[in-house]
């Protein structure tokens, strides 16, 4: 399987010991840290696992919405409501996988049950997901 890597922009902000992080690509998406250094490495795991658990949802990554520093660190001073306003230290480059980490599967499964299926789920595929997670949480529970 290719990997596939890809760079977003993380917005810091914060002061000496206690930074944030924040992702314009990814809303939602934050950490915290006590240091620079720290807020970088906790960014890219903050990251990666946002993309992970989007992944695992079938969820569509998002492309950067930039690469350009200026441009997004304008449109954060953009918003004068923004109580982090004074704040922002800088962006960074945070790199991440993006690359599904899932294999293909091919099962037959009778008609009537994908028609059964069907009737109940708007997303069959997600349908058939969620209920092999449901039965592998009841078997470990039970072993």
């Amino acid at each position: 399987m290719r990997v596939a890597k890809v760079t977003y922009l993380g917005a810091i902000c914060g002061s000496e010991g206690r930074y944030g992080i924040v992702f314009r690509d990814f809303p939602g998406c934050t950490s915290s840290a006590r240091t620079v250094d720290g807020i970088v490495r906790a960014g890219r795991e903050a990251l990666q696992g946002h993309i992970e658990v989007m992944l695992d949802y079938g969820d569509r990554i998002p492309e950067p919405t930039s690469h350009n520093i200026e441009e997004v660190a304008e449109s954060l001073d953009d918003d004068p409501d923004d109580p982090l306003a004074e704040q922002w230290v800088g962006l960074v480059p945070i790199e991440v996988d993006v690359s599904p980490a899932r294999r293909d599967v091919h099962v037959d499964v009778p008609r009537g049950l994908i028609k059964e299926i069907g009737d109940v789920a708007n997303d069959p595929r997600q349908f058939v997901i969620d209920a092999s997670r449901r039965e592998l949480k009841r078997l470990k529970r039970s072993a």
